[in-house]
């Protein structure tokens, strides 16, 4: 937020502009080019999504920002691709947006159940709901994986005709869609271990941006299409 101003009858907040869009905009573009496609069909592999080597980069980035609000003991608990803003027009800057949810917990447990169902982490979900609460900082990371699944395949990881039935399958071990096949063996690997249904073996921003897929492509990030 740059400024704010109040008057007698609104407060108005001056925020910086992001001139590339949401996220969530650049891949519902993707997938309206893919659904206008001759040969398009429904099958695993026509939902390819964002190159590897450009999705990486801006993974990089999410990671990083969660690193940095983590060791501050913030959790964001509402991570999603609407949340995550392009700074700049040609889209290689990323910026984490909208902290309504978020809250200063550090290792506590928290019971208040937030945050955007596709990209919800099992222990938020009712079918899944336990008494003892849950950790904030894991929530995160789970759904920047539900986000990186989303980026390499254009689209959201668990599906159900109900909520119900999407909460089902994000509770079951290796719930979402199936990964395809032209993935690269550190993608898959690194998806597969945000992905856990086990709290204490998902990975934190740290690990993210200490994986091999990572670093791989640890270059800077080329403008997107």
């Amino acid at each position: 937020m740059v400024d704010e101003l109040v008057g007698l009858s609104a407060t108005h907040a001056i925020l910086e502009y992001c001139a590339g869009g949401s996220l969530d905009y650049h891949l519902a573009c993707l997938r309206k080019k893919k659904k206008g496609s001759k040969s398009f069909s429904y099958d695993t592999e026509d939902w390819v999504g964002m190159g590897e080597e450009l999705a990486a980069p801006l993974v990089r980035q999410m990671a990083d920002g969660l690193d940095h609000l983590h060791r501050l003991g913030v959790a964001h608990r509402d991570m999603k691709p609407a949340n995550v803003l392009f700074f700049d027009a040609a889209r290689t800057t990323l910026k984490i947006c909208d902290f309504g949810f978020a809250i200063r917990c550090a290792n506590n447990k928290l019971k208040d159940r937030l945050g955007t169902l596709f990209y919800k982490a099992p222990e938020l979900c009712a079918v899944n709901a336990r008494g003892s609460g849950y950790l904030g900082r894991p929530v995160d990371m789970w759904a920047l994986g539900a986000i990186v699944y989303e980026m390499l395949h254009c689209r959201a990881a668990f599906h159900g005709n109900t909520e119900q039935d999407i909460e089902i399958r994000i509770c079951q071990p290796s719930g979402f869609h199936d990964l395809r096949k032209s993935l690269s063996p550190a993608a898959k690997a690194l998806i597969q271990a945000l992905l856990t249904q086990d709290v204490a073996k998902r990975l934190g921003a740290a690990d993210v941006l200490a994986h091999g897929w990572i670093l791989a492509h640890n270059s800077k990030p080329s403008p997107l299409a």
